[in-house]
């Protein structure tokens, strides 16, 4: 499994994310979580 430093990608607080290709979603809602940011995900 891969590791991922969400603060290298540096979303803010409010910011909208688009990630493609999600699979079950499971970095965008860390993303959520560590940023409180929207995220659009598209599988």
């Amino acid at each position: 499994m891969l590791t991922i430093d969400y603060s290298l990608l540096g979303i803010k607080d409010g910011e909208r994310v688009l990630d493609v290709g999600c699979g079950t979603g499971r970095h965008s809602w860390e993303a959520c979580r560590q940023s409180r940011c929207l995220v659009y995900a598209l599988d």
